[in-house]
């Protein structure tokens, strides 16, 4: 006897197709009929989010976070996990919508009264946030141990009936030895892990714990096949060809998509071995916004608007650039979190004026070192605006 698993990661509010490097994003349409096609090849299956579900997209903008959630409520998710992009309109806000939702959210490290865990049928599952929550939410902080909450709920969910544990935790593979470390600690624990976060692709053991981490963005699906004596088989499946959405926001979605903004001459994206071409053009255009500023630096890992499938994690196509790419880009301006989701500035190595759309302490780790942070007058999206504009 055996139970499907199905997984998807960091979907980021992908309701419509959008043109990528490689091809297209198919949309939730597609997702949602991929993942029909496996649950009835299966004779049923169990879909399980990750986390950053909500925000990303035009939808958010234009409706203070409130429109993703309704928009969820059309797909068949069974249960998820709080992601950190959850809380960029705050913790009530998440409280306020997540209720709205069909499926449960899940937060076992977190102090936000979400449920840590939920039984589906014979599968436990517990939902796990980033454990660097209080780097990227400032007063937000994670339970230090994730292996100690994991074996804690584990148990009590197996003493409930659980033939499967699966941990479905927003945090994911990086190219460190970081996951593996922490799947070192659950072996024995849970059956599966599910991972996100960190916009990259994973099939296969960690540490002895099979671990499933797909493409983000609705480009890819996991799926975990857990059969009674221990055995999982794990596979990645691309959704089918992308489809409209129909669903809320559709309309709003299409005045968007109309609404021209700009022109390129060429592409721009921001991709693998120094390719940034898209944070240059950004940059410029927030030295012409911004008139107390004399140098600028757009790191190429603030924008992204695909998975980096070919090494690009942002993309803009040639040809007329529409508002509704421009909200896709720069989502995050005007978010309610806790660092106000705007642009702030430090002097880099004495050269160069830094910015960033997300929170000082998270950008102080990536660089290694601390900085002297303070708010400047233009966002990224108004450096978009500015280096697409005829």
């Amino acid at each position: 006897m055996s139970v499907r698993i199905v997984t998807t990661n960091d979907f980021l509010a992908s309701f419509f197709p959008q043109p990528t490097s490689y091809g297209s994003l198919p949309g939730a349409a597609a997702l949602q009929a991929t993942v029909d096609d496996l649950r009835t090849e299966a004779g049923g299956g169990l879909w399980i989010d990750t986390g950053d579900f909500a925000q990303g997209s035009a939808l958010g903008a234009l409706s203070d976070g409130a429109w993703p959630f309704l928009a969820l409520r059309e797909l068949s998710i069974d249960v998820a996990v709080a992601g950190n992009h959850e809380l960029d309109w705050g913790a009530e806000h998440l409280r306020r919508w997540s209720a709205e939702l069909p499926f449960a959210v899940l937060a076992a490290n977190l102090p936000l009264g979400l449920p840590a865990t939920r039984m589906l049928g014979t599968v436990g599952v517990i939902g796990l946030s980033v454990p660097a929550m209080a780097e990227l939410h400032p007063g937000l902080a994670a339970a230090p141990d994730p292996a100690d909450v994991v074996a804690a709920h584990a148990d009590l969910l197996r003493e409930q009936g659980a033939r499967h544990v699966v941990l479905a935790l927003h945090d994911g593979v990086d190219g460190s030895d970081r996951m593996r470390a922490l799947c070192a600690g659950l072996d024995g624990s849970v059956d599966l892990v599910l991972g996100g976060h960190t916009l990259a692709c994973h099939a296969g053991p960690l540490a002895g714990v099979p671990f499933l981490q797909p493409w983000p963005f609705g480009s890819q699906v996991g799926v975990a096949d857990l059969h009674d004596g221990g055995r999982v088989e794990l596979r990645l499946v691309d959704p089918g060809p992308p489809r409209p959405w129909a669903g809320p926001g559709g309309a709003a979605q299409a005045a968007l998509e109309g609404e021209v903004v700009g022109h390129l001459a060429r592409p721009l994206l921001d991709a693998d071995g120094g390719r940034a071409t898209l944070a240059e053009a950004i940059a410029a255009g927030v030295l012409r916004t911004d008139g107390a500023l004399d140098r600028v630096h757009v790191a190429p890992g603030d924008v992204w608007n695909q998975p980096a499938r070919d090494g690009v994690r942002a993309f803009l196509p040639a040809g007329d650039v529409s508002q509704a790419q421009v909200l896709r880009l720069t989502p995050f301006t005007g978010a309610r979190s806790a660092w106000g989701g705007q642009l702030v500035a430090a002097e880099l190595d004495g050269e160069t004026v830094g910015l960033t759309p997300f929170s000082a302490a998270a950008t102080d780790r990536a660089h290694g070192h601390e900085h002297d942070w303070r708010p400047i007058a233009a966002t990224l999206r108004d450096g978009l605006l500015a280096a697409v504009a005829r």
